[in-house]
């Protein structure tokens, strides 16, 4: 296996939201070797974060609350993104490595709140023609 990841990293855990997070773990896996190097992000914008990402070859992003539409964003620009994903850092990379991700992966208890929004008419990525991105 040769990848690179990236987790934005909170005292030693996933970071809750990726867009807020102001460090990033770039985790290097050659074969059997893991480096590990953070990459701080500070207030960079969502495309200085991308563009970061992609400076460091990160590959997959791994992390827990990321908006839909920056999801697609990521991945337009060649970035797998994992999301709803929890727990120690460690744990994590365990986990990817072992391709065994549902073990770090928690639901989406947010579902009612996210449903109420749409009834609202709040525009979101896709659902109607004059939708807009939470960019």
């Amino acid at each position: 296996m040769n990848n690179n990841i990236a987790i934005p990293e909170f005292n030693g855990m996933v970071s809750p939201r990726f867009d807020f997070a102001e460090k990033i773990l770039v985790v290097q896996i050659v074969e059997d070797r893991i480096s590990k190097k953070i990459v701080y992000l500070g207030k960079m914008s969502l495309v200085e974060r991308k563009d970061r990402l992609l400076k460091e070859n990160v590959e997959v992003l791994l992390c827990h609350g990321i908006p839909c539409c920056q999801k697609i964003f990521f991945e337009s620009a060649g970035i797998k993104v994992y999301s709803m994903i929890s727990g120690l850092i460690d744990g994590v990379i365990e986990a990817f490595i072992s391709n065994n991700l549902e073990k770090v992966q928690v639901e989406n208890t947010d579902y009612q709140h996210t449903k109420r929004r749409r009834q609202h008419g709040r525009k979101r990525c896709g659902n109607n023609d004059n939708s807009e991105f939470d960019l």
